[in-house]
């Protein structure tokens, strides 16, 4: 099942298959047994009173809704960008739904404002508690918004869990921080993304036009979604880059809508949670344009150039420019590439670059190669390989020949060789993989 929505209670399930054309293949037949359905119907809840909570800069006027931590809509220059219109009540943690209650807005000035809320331990796919104050409390949140310029930033200030449990995932269905209609006889309002793939390399583009009627969401690393007057980007701290951006997508009557929002957060990875911590609090920042590369009309790429003047840059991606980047592999015991022909071969790329830089992926510098001994991070390097003498002297002479080493882990298999393997978390009897 897949991380965001594994469960084994009430609710969504889905399931993650490691196959599939991206790797060559077809993919594989899956069986599911002993499965029961039972049909849940929402209950129908009255919303409270809007009282819009206004935020000013000097391009926009940004109304905020008071009862939940949302977007109701943008003003600009006379024309207005729709946010989220209906009231929120859910939150997302750790891949089920809650409800929130207790939401109060706690300070606000002329382009700030906070909210707190509790999440309580009751799902959404259950009916809404009618004694919300019974239920039992499983996080606290803190969120600020800030508005400058064209832009609308969110922050979770904080995050209190209570009792035992802990947030590992964080996501706000629903929240939407841009809405775009297709109407007026306006017919080329779209969603334009772009999606990272598990193919080597994988990068894929597309587009949804909303024209054609659409139903449905999707995910990417990140989208632009316009109308004829506005487009709507989003840049933000979540980890999982091929889920960052959702854009929803629904048609009602001959009217059809498209919404940027957020992907899942991790707050907390999984592992050793007392030694690992947790990770920086999530942020989101929202980005409106109109035409600003000036050919007389709006469309996805004046949502790409304010995109890119907001993109946080990956770690290191400033130093590509300077490197080639190859492979060394060692797989299955056979040592193909014992850590001194590797440094070899460094020297002999050094001469034949003049000294440009090399970047290397290590594929197999642990166990027996490639894949093996999940986590036996240290302490366990390829002795068919030279061992651990060898490896530490190719790192050590590697920053003579201008060339950066990194290493290949695996995360997700489980081998008997492995110094640190604990089998209880196993399927017995065990079976092989690949």
């Amino acid at each position: 099942t897949t991380a965001q929505t594994g469960r084994t209670g009430k609710g969504h399930i889905g399931f993650r298959i490691w196959d599939g054309p991206d790797w060559g293949r077809e993919f594989p037949d899956v069986v599911i047994k002993d499965l029961k359905l039972t049909e849940i119907i929402p209950q129908e809840v009255e919303d409270d009173p809007l009282e819009a909570v206004v935020l000013t800069t000097e391009e926009m006027t940004v109304l905020m809704d008071n009862r939940f931590p949302s977007v109701y809509e943008y003003q600009i220059g006379g024309k207005t960008v729709a946010g989220q219109r209906a009231q929120l009540r859910t939150v997302t943690l750790n891949g089920a739904e809650y409800y929130a209650a207790n939401v109060q807005v706690t300070s606000r000035s002329d382009n700030t404002v906070e909210y707190s809320l509790d999440v309580l331990d009751a799902t959404a796919f259950e009916p809404y508690p009618a004694q919300p104050e019974e239920c039992g409390v499983l996080a606290s949140l803190k969120i600020g918004f800030t508005a400058e310029a064209l832009k609308l930033r969110m922050d979770v200030l904080e995050i209190a869990e209570q009792g035992d449990f802990l947030v590992r995932t964080i996501a706000f269905p629903g929240q939407y921080f841009g809405t775009v209609k297709n109407s007026g006889g306006y017919t080329e309002a779209q969603a334009r993304m772009t999606t990272l793939t598990t193919a080597y390399g994988g990068i894929s583009e597309s587009s949804v036009l909303l024209s054609a009627n659409p139903s449905g969401s999707w995910y990417g690393a990140y989208a632009v979604i316009h109308d004829d007057s506005f487009a709507v980007t989003m840049e933000s701290n979540v980890i999982e880059t091929t889920r960052k951006v959702l854009v929803e997508t629904k048609t009602e009557g001959s009217d059809s809508y498209m919404a940027l929002t957020n992907g899942a957060w991790t707050y907390r990875g999984p592992g050793n949670d007392d030694y690992w911590g947790t990770e920086e609090l999530p942020w989101a920042v929202v980005a409106l344009t109109g035409d600003c590369n000036g050919d007389q009309k709006v469309d996805w790429q004046d949502g790409a150039i304010r995109y890119r003047e907001m993109a946080v840059r990956p770690l290191g991606s400033d130093e590509m420019k300077n490197y080639i980047s190859y492979i060394f592999m060692n797989c299955m015991s056979g040592a193909s590439m014992p850590f001194m022909r590797q440094l070899d071969t460094i020297k002999t790329m050094y001469n034949y670059y003049d000294g440009f830089g090399q970047m290397i992926l290590e594929k197999g510098y642990n166990g027996e190669g490639h894949d093996d001994v999940l986590y036996d991070l240290v302490g366990h390097v390829n002795e068919r390989a030279g061992g651990e003498e060898d490896f530490q002297y190719l790192l050590a002479r590697a920053k003579d020949f201008n060339a950066k080493i990194g290493v290949h882990i695996n995360v997700n298999e489980y081998t008997l060789d492995s110094f640190f393997l604990d089998d209880q978390y196993l399927y017995k009897p065990l079976q092989g993989g690949w």
